[in-house]
């Protein structure tokens, strides 16, 4: 039970709204700072929304995300016996209409982030799981693809790229 262990939440927000007039009421919706901390995790993230009310907003972001696996670790109960060692960093940003928040026109958004870790070590004896993985690197972004020889051929894609110095990972 993880119930059995107390931590401290800081939560910190600065939010404002804009309403401006032209031919129509534009509502804009601004997140300037969201922040939170706790035992293990980190969390800011900024976000704005323009032309709230229209049927294809446009959403703009940019989140950072901290998580510190010795901390969470130290909440496991101890009848689990797991280990864990290492910080990952995660960051996202950039904007996307909401229709391209889906499956199919993910790759017409204006996103990129990335998830980074110099070494990060998991041993769960219980579930027979040992990880030792160093230097993480894992890149999300927009790509384009010349389809063949015809440079008016393009493919706009979200791609995935990643690269690992190390990894060790077992499972019995």
């Amino acid at each position: 039970q993880i119930s059995q262990y107390s931590t401290d939440l800081f939560l910190g927000m600065n939010l404002g709204f804009d309403v401006s007039s032209k031919e129509r009421m534009i509502i804009n919706a601004n997140l300037k700072k969201l922040t939170a901390e706790t035992a293990g995790l980190g969390v800011m993230l900024k976000v704005q929304a323009d032309d709230v009310t229209c049927n294809d907003p446009k959403i703009s972001m940019d989140g950072r995300l901290r998580v510190t696996l010795d901390s969470l670790a130290a909440l496991m109960p101890d009848s689990l016996a797991v280990e864990a060692r290492g910080m990952m960093k995660a960051h996202i940003k950039g904007n996307a209409r909401l229709s391209q928040l889906n499956i199919y026109n993910f790759s017409n958004a204006d996103l990129s982030g990335e998830i980074t870790a110099d070494s990060i070590t998991v041993n769960m004896p219980k579930d027979t799981i040992n990880a030792s993985i160093d230097s993480l690197h894992i890149h999300l972004g927009p790509e384009e693809i010349t389809v063949g020889k015809d440079a008016k051929k393009v493919l706009h894609l979200m791609g995935i790229t990643g690269t690992i110095a190390k990894a060790d990972i077992s499972y019995k």
